[in-house]
């Protein structure tokens, strides 16, 4: 079986399954959380996943969510200050742009109900 690997931060080799179920865990964060709150990976992912990888993968886990921040792929800004850990994001203020495809598609048909009633 053939592995395929992306570099993080251009640096560091990561698994595309890894970086995959990172960003499939955090697709929908914005149902979750506040944007006043300061989160950690941990608090991000919720304690099921982030129970299910070593401590190694976890810090990994963490180098994928600032990869995804850093490309505009979550709708979190970083708060904490360069080289402390762990890095500590809050939710941008919300709109449309920042909903998965299936959030849209849950919205737009929740207004045309309430809109055509």
């Amino acid at each position: 079986m053939e592995h395929i690997y992306v570099l993080l931060h251009d640096r560091y080799p990561v698994s595309i399954e890894l970086l995959d179920a990172t960003r499939h865990q955090l697709a929908d964060i914005h149902f979750y959380f506040n944007s006043d709150q300061n989160l950690t990976a941990k608090k991000l992912c919720g304690d099921p996943f982030w129970n299910l990888f070593s401590l190694g993968e976890k810090k990994t886990i963490g180098s994928c969510l600032s990869h995804l921040v850093k490309h505009g792929e979550l709708p979190l800004f970083k708060v904490s200050k360069p080289g402390k850990y762990p890095n500590k994001y809050r939710l941008q203020p919300c709109t449309p742009q920042l909903f998965s495809k299936a959030a849209q598609a849950v919205f737009a048909c929740t207004l045309t109900t309430h809109v055509n009633q």
